[in-house]
């Protein structure tokens, strides 16, 4: 029984790092592409 509690907390946990990780990933992404397309404004 708590072996399985035990995977079970761990698949859920694997699930909400990479659930962050792609997160960070695409907020790191849309501010250097918007950063991209923002600098000919600014120059």
């Amino acid at each position: 029984m708590p072996y399985k509690r035990t995977s079970k907390f761990g698949s859920i946990g694997g699930f909400v790092n990479v659930l962050a990780t792609l997160t960070i990933v695409f907020l790191v992404s849309a501010g250097y592409f918007g950063a991209l397309s923002g600098m000919p404004v600014t120059l």
